[in-house]
């Protein structure tokens, strides 16, 4: 209750700046920009320096809030105050509330204090809808200002140069070579990443022409030299992926035609590339297991999720044309020394390309031969487990299988007179006239028939 009560005091600031500064219409300015004495007074107060850590993270909130609001009103200002040092004072101030926002990383104390605390996702579902609303409003005008997208570069900028995509997670703190101060904590643009994601989780329908977020992720892609911002980053496209109109815009976004080296040709050419490092490691005598990198595993789960968010929420109509070879994703489930989670991401994908309603008739399945071979292979044969971080997965592989066949299956209305229709012509050696098109089982799918009964029995007897 006490955070709760908390939080809506603090949210209560940030409606209240926020509002007032959206309500400045060209002819009427917002109530607190027309008197400069209280912006004064209250600057002085929210940038006083405090000692309690935990306070001081919700003054840092305060901060963030007010700085928007000094964005919203800044061009009112500008326009109607004669005297250059008031506008300049005012600017002076947003300049000082995004240093502080920054170098304390704002974003992270509200991630951890406050957006994912059981008190604050606990809370009135209104009220977190509108927590959420206005939480959109805050970061779309943050990142739509121009000062505050030169300190996102900024901060994009100093992670670029102090990660390593060689150095393990939570060691940014050591054996650091370059002059820059050393990490304990997450870095201000991962944090912003996350934040970002945080927001549009739940309400996914206000990513709806957010063309400024939109702008922000096309920056936020480019030029990755380690997986800490580049996992941060596939991980917000898939809370961006949550809607249909945003599966569509991560696609097209990871087609190659936006990123040099962020892509859906990266994870197919990564994976054929383990599969082939992986089978020759086992191939040669006495070789070592090769080591899969903690980098590479991450980043291929992070590729996976957004993998799976798309084909979960992307239109059936345009999957369709997706994608003609989906074996590589589902290449390293085999091996022993593949890390869990990695594991776990590919069963997720399979599974939902199992299940995803594929209607497409001129498919007929056929890209999920190579599924259901894997499945065969690696589920009821000798060491089933190595595939599987849960031994309930590879049921749940095992029954999305099922409902693929029987999906397929249903495509045709077979009964017992279409079998003894073709039982007869089969016989019937002196028939020179074709059989019309609607009457004839094509051989791949009497083959699926076969291989549905085989199936299941050697489900139900193994």
């Amino acid at each position: 209750m006490k955070r709760q009560i908390t939080f809506s005091l603090l949210f209560s600031l940030v409606i209240a700046f926020i509002s007032d500064g959206l309500s400045a219409v060209p002819d009427k300015a917002s109530v607190l920009s027309h008197d400069a004495s209280f912006r004064h007074e209250f600057h002085e107060i929210v940038m006083a320096a405090g000692n309690d850590p935990n306070v001081q993270g919700f003054v840092d909130s305060t901060r963030l809030a007010w700085a928007v609001h000094l964005m919203l009103i800044q061009d009112a200002i500008t326009a109607r105050d004669t005297i250059s040092s008031a506008s300049s004072s005012d600017l002076g101030y947003l300049q000082s509330c995004l240093e502080a926002i920054f170098s304390n990383n704002v974003f992270q104390f509200i991630l951890d204090k406050v957006l994912r605390t059981a008190a604050y996702q606990n809370d009135d579902e209104d009220m977190i809808y509108m927590y959420n609303a206005y939480l959109h409003k805050l970061i779309t005008c943050f990142l739509s200002y121009p000062l505050a997208r030169d300190k996102v570069k900024e901060s994009k900028e100093r992670a670029m140069s102090i990660l390593s995509p060689y150095r393990m997670a939570g060691s940014h703190d050591s054996n650091l070579t370059s002059p820059q101060v050393s990490e304990t904590g997450p870095l201000p643009f991962v944090s912003l990443l996350e934040f970002v994601s945080e927001i549009y989780q739940k309400e996914p329908e206000l990513l709806s022409g957010n063309d400024v977020l939109w702008t922000f992720v096309n920056f936020a892609g480019e030029d990755h030299t380690n997986f800490q911002t580049l996992v941060a980053f596939l991980n917000m496209l898939s809370t961006l992926a949550s809607s249909e109109e945003g599966a569509s815009k991560v696609f097209e976004l990871l087609q190659g035609k936006v990123f040099r080296s962020v892509g859906w040709s990266t994870l197919f050419d990564c994976l054929s590339i383990y599969d082939e490092k992986l089978k020759q490691s086992l191939q040669t005598a006495g070789a070592m297991l090769l080591e899969f990198p903690e980098g590479d595993a991450k980043a291929l789960v992070a590729y996976l999720n957004d993998l799976q968010k798309v084909v979960e929420n992307e239109n059936p109509l345009e999957r369709k044309n997706w994608f003609s070879d989906i074996e590589p994703l589902f290449k390293l489930l085999g091996y022993e020394n593949v890390p869990p989670y990695v594991k776990q991401g590919e069963n997720n994908i399979l599974q939902q390309y199992l299940i995803s309603e594929e209607r497409d008739l001129s498919d007929r399945g056929r890209r999920f031969i190579g599924i259901f071979r894997f499945i065969y292979d690696h589920d009821f044969r000798p060491f089933p487990q190595r595939a599987y971080t849960n031994p309930c997965e590879k049921w749940q592989s095992v029954v999305a299988c099922l409902q693929h066949f029987h999906m397929i299956l249903s495509m045709y209305d077979i009964n017992e007179d279409d079998i003894d229709v073709v039982a007869d012509r089969s016989q019937l050696s002196t028939v020179t006239q074709p059989s019309p098109l609607q009457m004839q089982l094509p051989i791949l799918e009497l083959l699926k028939v076969c291989a549905y009964s085989s199936f299941c029995s050697f489900v139900l007897f193994n």
